[in-house]
């Protein structure tokens, strides 16, 4: 896998680029949260198609969903983004 890139675009917003492990193909994921509050609220992933789906623990569509402020954004993926790639390198 290589190095993954995160961009922070602005307050609750950040793109997260990566090798797919499984398809070994560049992934790139754009992520945001509403900047209207300071509470957490759930973290959106924007599809190619513009519609929004709640990313869950390890980035995957199932499980616990993501709930981030604007300013712990990147933090929040990086560190999903980590846990998916322990469990990839562990189910392999």
């Amino acid at each position: 896998m290589t190095r993954m890139k995160l961009t922070v675009h602005g307050p609750g917003h950040v793109t997260l680029e990566y090798t797919d492990p499984v398809i070994g193909e560049r992934v790139s994921r754009e992520f945001v949260v509403h900047r209207y509050s300071d509470a957490p609220s759930y973290v959106l992933e924007v599809q190619p198609d513009g519609s929004m789906t709640q990313p869950c623990e390890m980035l995957e569509d199932r499980g616990n969903t993501l709930k981030a402020t604007a300013e712990t954004l990147p933090d929040v993926i990086r560190r999903e983004y980590r846990r998916m790639v322990r469990a990839a390198k562990k189910a392999a």
